[in-house]
């Protein structure tokens, strides 16, 4: 899961400035939701 958390944010943090922060509010929602 924290291997999965940690590769999901460096893409995050690649793709930050095209998709703002909607990236890290879908996993945030990804994680409440399982």
């Amino acid at each position: 899961m924290f291997v999965w958390v940690s590769i999901w944010s460096r893409v995050w943090l690649r793709n930050r400035r095209n998709n703002g922060g909607l990236g890290l509010l879908g996993l945030a929602l990804n994680l409440v939701g399982k």
